[in-house]
């Protein structure tokens, strides 16, 4: 097989802006049964394109990315937000340089406790605060208001009229904090929730997981992680079904909300689960749905901290009647690992390398040949103190 060339300048040529709204945006109320195939090997081969391509982040001396949080592409530029480490946002050009950087740790002006997401829409840059408030930079990054609410906010996602779709706990406030989340529209201050509601069941408090919304191609989508649906929301704040994924065996034993005054059966249920799937990380491109189902088992109910062997690769391309969970993908392919993506533009999937992954990886083929490794292209990536970005797409038509 050829070496795989490495390609720094990835973006030009393509269309950053919005999509047209398609069919299904107009039409989202049409719940479709997802049957999931469990594959326990598959080749990356199989699965993606041959074009795939790299982009280093360069942002000079000084400024160091430690985790990507969010990443946005809009207005031919890179957004991204590291909530984990730096704590900072930063906007790129479509070759990986940095532009500027915003925000920071602090009680002053444009700095903020604990940042939680952020948000880029027409004219502004808004970064949600786990101290009760959301701070709005321009597009030059320079600080320009902060407006307090009432609640913790997890997500947020333009909505309709500069206002903004938010996934929070119903109460979460300096007096008392209530573990069951909520929807909201937020009005374009911030200062009120215009409309609201409750995405799970009352009386299931202790299988109310966090869910996950996500907007793309004109539609507005909330996965419900335990239940496997998905639905779309509508401009008023209507929840209506979109898809329904059947994971067979591998289903909760029954349907909790059957459940919920019945306390002892909800209990025996907890204890006697063998298996179970919950969707995690839910992504959508224009012919996929992606997400991580994480398979709890006897073996790791009880594990404080998942690794990878607990999760598995879920792809559905839309309009099919399958969805295939991939447990274990092998690289046969040139090129660093491929870890599931944090973000979709049209076609492309795109996820995130990091220096010590790269580092590792080059070691890990010295080691394997010390006298005859005589290294590939993206051994160059390893030299990099910031993260590399990896875009790549899945194959028009995948057969396991």
């Amino acid at each position: 097989m050829k070496n795989h060339k490495l390609i720094f300048v990835i973006l030009t040529g393509l269309a950053l802006g919005g999509c047209k709204a398609s069919d299904e945006a107009q039409q989202p109320g049409i719940a479709e049964p997802i049957e999931v195939k469990y594959i326990e090997k598959a080749k990356l081969s199989d699965l993606i394109k041959l074009d795939y391509r790299y982009l280093p982040l360069q942002t000079g001396s000084g400024q160091l990315i430690g985790a990507i949080n969010r990443l946005i592409i809009r207005d031919s530029s890179i957004y991204i937000f590291d909530a984990s480490l730096a704590k900072k946002g930063y906007r790129f050009d479509r070759q990986g340089r940095l532009m500027f950087s915003f925000g920071e740790t602090g009680s002053g002006p444009g700095e903020y406790t604990l940042p939680m997401d952020m948000a880029v829409t027409d004219n502004e840059i808004a970064v949600a605060d786990n101290n009760f408030s959301v701070l709005f930079f321009n597009k030059k990054g320079e600080f320009i208001k902060e407006i307090t609410t009432d609640y913790w906010i997890y997500e947020l996602i333009p909505f309709a009229d500069q206002q903004f779709l938010v996934y929070s706990p119903t109460d979460y406030s300096p007096n008392g904090l209530e573990e069951t989340f909520v929807l909201r529209i937020m009005s374009a201050d911030c200062s009120r929730s215009i409309k609201g509601f409750f995405p799970y069941e009352e009386g299931l408090d202790d299988y109310n997981l966090s869910g996950h919304m996500t907007f793309y191609n004109g539609i507005y989508s909330y996965a419900k992680p335990l239940l496997g649906e998905v639905y779309a929301i509508d401009r008023e704040m209507n929840l209506m079904p979109r898809y329904q994924f059947d994971f067979g065996d591998h289903s909760w034993p029954v349907d909790i909300r059957e459940l919920k005054d019945d306390d002892d059966r909800l209990e025996e249920v907890r204890k006697n689960e063998e298996v179970m799937s919950v969707m995690h990380e839910f992504l959508e491109n224009e012919r996929y749905l992606m997400f991580q189902t994480i398979m709890t088992t006897p073996e790791n109910k009880n594990k404080k901290l998942l690794s990878a062997e607990d999760f598995w690769w879920c792809l559905y391309k839309k309009g099919s009647k399958q969805c295939y969970a991939i447990h274990h993908i092998v690289n046969d392919m040139d090129g660093e690992v491929f870890d599931f993506p944090i973000a979709t533009h049209r076609n492309w999937l795109i996820s995130v390398l990091y220096p010590e992954e790269l580092q590792a990886n080059v070691a890990a083929r010295t080691n394997e040949s010390p006298d005859n490794y005589d290294g590939q292209p993206t051994d160059s990536l390893a030299t990099t103190d910031n993260p590399v970005l990896l875009f790549f797409e899945l194959k028009d038509n995948i057969r396991l």
